[in-house]
């Protein structure tokens, strides 16, 4: 392989990293973990290696009324390696508090990168940059999140107070999120410095007492995207004008003579379904989730794009089997080597499960087929489900089909805009916008509803999937779940999709 080829390979989805020839590799040091897996490298015969650490500090603050209620924070680390034979790719990630040595590791990728050899690499344009290696150390100093952050608890406040100047505002609760991701850069040169970035978003929520009907509370939330900009973009932010259009939103709804909450029959379209499938199923889920979603089977609705565990041949407890009409392809897998996960690929040859892994099967294919089905929600063998994914429907099932058969019920497009209990157990989705349909026609605009149910009962309710034609992709190539070393080499997508009976409240029509 020219080295070009192969870092433009490596350099797909690695944001920040270093390049370098495994003999340029600087010798041990005690307790540097990069320099350490850079040494294994050079001594495995390895002939390129790309090493990134990246540190993530998160802080969340939160303020009710006039008073500060909660402080939250935690920190968390992890390696990617990334190295080559010259001829195919491995790659390996794991955190910071794994007690996985580094020889280990360079072991696990050099083998994935040996069992890639065969397979023909794709290439993307290379930033002049990373090939060059020419890196600015940026300078050292205050960070000024750091400096902001020290008046956290007063932008809080102020919010709320700005909030509860409006008559009808009776509770107002602000919260403030700010993560820091630190990534440690090295070169052959000696080059070693910090790249920084940081994300940081307020958001709050106002709520009244309906006392004219059903005594119930109303509330709006602020919609404010996460930021990734200096903190000081966040304390020049009008914050009157976003608590002037939640209350506003307010007393829309206080004033409003439709009822709070009613049900309704739903078609998510793909935009909108696949991100409420990676944000209800994606991410670790309670013991408690999981035997709720046990109590109903959805076998012809979900199937496996991936799948962490034994291999097929050897499991007793994951229950797969080929889609009909596959014969040939690669299926995204992952196999369990001694409890430490390792990505690598299922090959399917005449309709059957022949090696895992097929020598000379890469782990990145260009176009991801995904062959297996899920036989129920037991089958899963870790309660991280982000590797399911809709089974289309037949080729009739069409989005103007599902709507054509409902007398009361909204279309939704476009992305979710989520949030969750804190188990992950139920979920609600805020700020949509939708089209009511009325006896199989859409006739109004639906602004600023949303809808929320337990993630089991939501699930449950889905009756009838869109076919191919409705699927949409969404995602990015290398989706992380929980921190970098559980890379998925998918991307999450879904076809278009029928709930009945799902909660929905806020509605405010316009024709």
């Amino acid at each position: 392989m020219k080295r070009r080829e192969f870092i433009s390979t490596v350099c797909a989805g690695i944001s920040t990293g270093i390049l370098l020839p495994a003999e340029a590799l600087p010798r041990r040091t005690p307790g540097n973990r990069e320099l350490r897996l850079l040494e294994a490298a050079r001594k495995s015969g390895a002939e390129y290696a790309v090493v990134r650490k990246v540190v993530k500090d998160f802080e969340s603050l939160q303020a009710q009324n006039d008073s500060i209620t909660s402080h939250v924070s935690y920190h968390d680390a992890g390696y990617h390696l990334v190295l080559s034979t010259g001829k195919g790719i491995g790659y390996y990630g794991f955190t910071e508090s794994s007690d996985l040595d580094e020889e280990a590791a360079v072991g696990i990728a050099l083998s994935m990168a040996k069992a890639n050899e065969a397979y023909p690499f794709r290439t993307i344009p290379l930033t002049s940059d990373l090939a060059s290696g020419h890196h600015k150390a940026k300078p050292v100093g205050e960070d000024p999140i750091t400096a902001a952050w020290k008046n956290k608890k007063a932008l809080l406040l102020k919010i709320n107070e700005l909030a509860r100047e409006h008559k009808k505002v009776e509770f107002v609760v602000s919260n403030l999120f700010l993560q820091r991701e630190t990534v440690r850069i090295i070169n052959s040169n000696g080059l070693d410095f910090n790249d920084t970035r940081w994300m940081v978003y307020p958001n709050f929520a106002v709520s009244a007492i309906d006392r004219k009907k059903t005594k119930q509370i109303m509330s709006r939330r602020s919609d404010t995207s996460p930021v990734r900009a200096g903190f000081e973009y966040v304390e020049s932010m009008d914050f009157s004008q976003m608590v002037d259009r939640a209350v506003r939103d307010l007393e829309k709804l206080l004033d409003s003579e439709a009822p709070d909450t009613a049900r309704y029959d739903l078609v998510l379209a793909g935009e909108h379904l696949w991100r409420v499938i990676d944000e209800t199923l994606g991410y670790h889920l309670s013991p408690q989730v999981l035997y709720s979603l046990s109590e109903f089977s959805p076998p012809s609705i979900f199937r496996r794009s991936s799948f962490t565990g034994s291999p097929p041949a050897l499991s007793k407890d994951i229950t797969l089997r080929s889609e009909p009409g596959l014969e040939n392809g690669l299926a995204p897998g992952s196999i369990d080597d001694l409890g430490r996960k390792i990505k690598s690929h299922v090959f399917i040859e005449n309709g059957k499960i022949e090696q895992f892994p097929k020598p000379g099967v890469h782990a990145f294919p260009e176009t991801p087929v995904y062959p297996f089905r899920a036989d129920g929600w037991r089958n899963a063998p870790i309660p991280t489900l982000s590797n399911l994914v809709l089974q289309h429907g037949s080729e009739e099932n069409t989005i103007e089909r599902m709507v054509s058969g409902i007398n009361k019920g909204i279309l939704i497009h476009g992305a979710a805009n989520m949030r969750h209990h804190h188990d992950r157990s139920s979920f609600e989705t805020r700020g949509e916008i939708g089209y009511l349909i009325e006896h199989g026609k859409i006739t109004k605009t639906l602004r600023g509803f949303s809808y929320m149910q337990r993630v089991a009962d939501f699930w449950a309710s889905c009756v009838s999937v869109g076919s191919a034609k409705t699927n949409h992709a969404g995602g990015s190539l290398h989706k992380t779940v929980g921190d970098d070393a559980q890379t998925l080499p998918n991307t999450v997508r879904s076809p278009a999709a029928l709930f009945i009976k799902v909660p929905v409240r806020n509605l405010e029509q316009q024709s």
